[in-house]
C-alpha cells in the first residue's frame, strides 16, 4: 500500500498573540504519529497586525512548516487561499486547523483518516462548541 500524503493546514491572522499557534503546533509535534506537511498562511490584510508579527518562535518550534505570506484587498478569503494553496499539491486527505485548535492524545487525526477511507464523503465542521471526534 502506497503511503497517503496528509497535508494540515493552519489559517493565521498575523498577531503578536502567538500563544495558541504555538499550543497547536506543539500538540501536533506530540500527538501525531503519520508523517504530514505543515501550511501555515499568515494573513496579512490588516496593516496594524502586520507590524506585531515574527514569525521567529514559530519557526523556533517547527522549522519545516511552510508558511505563505497573504494580503487580501477583498477581505476574509484567506482561508479559502490555505484551501486552494493546499489542493493545489494532490494530497489524499488534509486538515484545516484553526490557530486555537490543539490535540491532546493521540491518534484523533488517524482515526478521521480511517473513517473517510471508508467513504467518499468528507468531514465538515464549521463554528461547533468545543467537541472531541
Amino acid at each position: 500500500m502506497k503511503q497517503e500524503k496528509v497535508a494540515i493546514g493552519i489559517p493565521f491572522r498575523a498577531s503578536n498573540k502567538i500563544d495558541s499557534l504555538i499550543l497547536c503546533l506543539a500538540s501536533l509535534k506530540k500527538y501525531v504519529k503519520f508523517e504530514y506537511d505543515l501550511f501555515l498562511l499568515v494573513d496579512y490584510t490588516n496593516d496594524n497586525i502586520e507590524q506585531n508579527f515574527s514569525i521567529k518562535n514559530i519557526l523556533e518550534l517547527n522549522n519545516e512548516i511552510r508558511i505563505k505570506y497573504y494580503k487580501n484587498t477583498r477581505g476574509g478569503l484567506y482561508k479559502q487561499a490555505l484551501i486552494d494553496w493546499i489542493s493545489d499539491e494532490n494530497y489524499d486527505y488534509f486538515f484545516i486547523m484553526h490557530a486555537d485548535i490543539f490535540l491532546y492524545k493521540e491518534n484523533v487525526l488517524e482515526k478521521m483518516i480511517s473513517d473517510l477511507r471508508n467513504t467518499d464523503n468528507m468531514i465538515v465542521s464549521w463554528k461547533t462548541d468545543l467537541l472531541e471526534y
